[in-house]
């Protein structure tokens, strides 16, 4: 048993190592959040999906809309690319998604409907919504460069409900920053598409906050709803595991 443990502690990191050789010599650079390319392709696959009137898969914002007694509910989408987490509800909400210059571009050019609009600045996403009903942020908050400014940011915007999923935090005292990568193939559905190779890498800066810090933060003035835990994890270098989770609260009255 010793020995099985000691060669897997020693050829995890090796492989890990390969990996990222393979990631350097097979690209000239790294694609990233900012990369014009990148914000079309994925503004291409999101739009496949709104065409095959693909349905949500966010199951919580789905219970949300169908309980609510308001007759048009106004979400707030921080880091939703392009939308599509709100595809199964156009025409029964305003969705504003909050993005990067990029995907804003790209998203506006081919997926901007009734109802669903695409911003590069919070504040300017609140001028087209008006207030905020529901904010739903998913795999987002860790990949923004201070999450605790942006998430603070957020909750002055004073929502009724919160919706965070895919969250990544750390049980340390302070922030862990590390980068992540991982190949295109694996972030887009690429079908025949030449423009870039799908093996091409993504390199994203993630910084995982406290998760004490987050809850302290939500309970000063939200009460939790639910809590639930992912099984995937984002991983360091080491093939150690940063947990993924996601929380429902409500604002107290």
């Amino acid at each position: 048993m010793n020995m099985v443990i000691s060669a897997t502690w020693l050829t995890y990191p090796a492989l890990r190592f390969l990996r990222r050789f393979l990631w350097i010599a097979g690209t000239s650079r790294d694609l990233g959040y900012d990369d014009s390319t990148l914000a079309y392709l994925g503004a291409a696959s999101d739009r496949r999906l709104m065409e095959m009137g693909s349905d949500s898969a966010c199951e919580n914002m789905k219970q949300i809309i169908e309980s609510s007694k308001a007759r048009s509910l106004r979400i707030l989408d921080f880091g939703g690319g392009g939308g599509s987490h709100g595809f199964a509800f156009l025409g029964q909400v305003r969705w504003a998604v909050v993005e990067t210059s990029a995907r804003v571009e790209a998203s506006t050019a081919v997926l901007s409907s009734d109802g669903l609009s695409f911003h590069s600045k919070i504040e300017k996403a609140l001028e087209y919504l008006g207030r905020v009903d529901v904010l739903h942020v998913s795999s987002a908050l860790q990949y923004t460069p201070s999450p605790k400014t942006f998430l603070l940011e957020l909750l002055r915007l004073s929502p009724e409900v919160l919706v965070f999923e895919s969250l990544v935090t750390t049980d340390r005292s302070r922030p862990y920053r590390f980068m992540q990568y991982s190949f295109l193939k694996d972030n887009y559905g690429l079908r025949n598409d030449k423009r870039i190779s799908k093996w091409k890498s993504i390199r994203y800066p993630l910084t995982a906050m406290s998760r004490a810090d987050v809850m302290t933060v939500i309970l000063k003035n939200y009460e939790i709803d639910r809590v639930w835990e992912y099984p995937t994890q984002s991983h360091f270098p080491s093939g150690r595991g940063l947990a993924q989770w996601g929380f429902i609260a409500s604002k107290r009255r």
